[in-house]
């Protein structure tokens, strides 16, 4: 995995929690659709992130800290 492979895979979870720059935003998208590896870990987070949200007292904020 090269230097920006790893800097892409590390913008996911920004990616996911809606936390990006749209210059990012677009550079994250391409990659995704170029890498079943780092779409898998999107859905992962995505996966988790739905999972927290069902928790009793957690808000919006907490989760995407998570």
């Amino acid at each position: 995995m090269g230097w920006r492979h790893r800097q892409l895979r590390r913008a996911v979870g920004a990616y996911v929690d809606d936390e990006l720059a749209v210059r990012d935003r677009l550079w994250v998208v391409a990659h995704l659709r170029a890498c079943p590896g780092c779409r898998e870990l999107a859905a992962a987070l995505r996966g988790i992130k739905e999972a927290l949200r069902g928790i009793p007292g957690t808000s919006r904020r907490s989760v995407s800290d998570a």
